[in-house]
């Protein structure tokens, strides 16, 4: 009878611990997840500087750029050279995602951006002076080098360009929406929706 009562009482002490331990592990596991980082744009900063200043310790300058410019297609300024505007929000991506980038791959991609970015700048400028030969043609290779505001511009000009410097082409629109969805951004007020849309005229 006594090693019946010291066993249940051992059980008993056993089933105790364990439930005392759970919610210690819960907790833990709970701080590894920290709550997303909001980065409030100042006055003259840039994509560049907000990397390097909140880059972490084992991340590269291209990983930090990349994942902030992935995890935030869309606040970035559309239609001014000045991309990021003072008071722009920023959500900072945690160190396992920027992380998990590779190098490598984030060089090339950052290249290409840097490029690209360059390129939908000069066309900006050339739109804004009446120049749509030169816009459109900055913006068409700025896509090829994978900007997706660039693609975003020329899916626009295909839907309706006012200037007509560039022809009505449906499948064209829908072709450089898509590559800027898939980027991220928000395509917003497009009227290239389906081929078969009847909204749509034809040519």
């Amino acid at each position: 009878m006594t090693l019946n009562r010291h066993h249940i009482a051992l059980t008993a002490a056993v089933l105790f611990a364990s439930v005392l331990a759970a919610p210690r592990v819960h907790a833990q596991d709970a701080k590894k997840a920290p709550a997303p980082v909001v980065y409030t744009v100042g006055k003259g900063e840039t994509i560049i500087t907000i990397a390097q200043k909140v880059r972490y310790p084992k991340a590269t300058e291209n990983q930090m750029l990349y994942a902030i410019v992935r995890r935030n297609p869309n606040a970035f300024s559309v239609r001014t050279k000045d991309r990021l505007l003072p008071g722009a929000k920023l959500t900072i991506p945690d160190e396992a995602t920027v992380l998990s980038y590779k190098r490598e791959v984030v060089d090339r991609e950052v290249a290409s951006l840097r490029k690209g970015e360059a390129l939908y700048v000069d066309g900006l400028a050339a739109e804004k002076k009446g120049d749509m030969p030169i816009a459109i043609k900055a913006y068409i290779e700025s896509a090829r080098l994978g900007h997706p505001l660039a693609d975003l511009r020329l899916g626009e000009l295909y839907d309706r360009d006012n200037t007509r410097t560039l022809p009505r082409d449906l499948q064209e629109s829908i072709l450089h929406y898509q590559k800027a969805r898939e980027f991220g951004i928000d395509v917003k007020d497009q009227r290239a929706l389906t081929p078969g849309d009847p909204s749509v005229p034809t040519h």
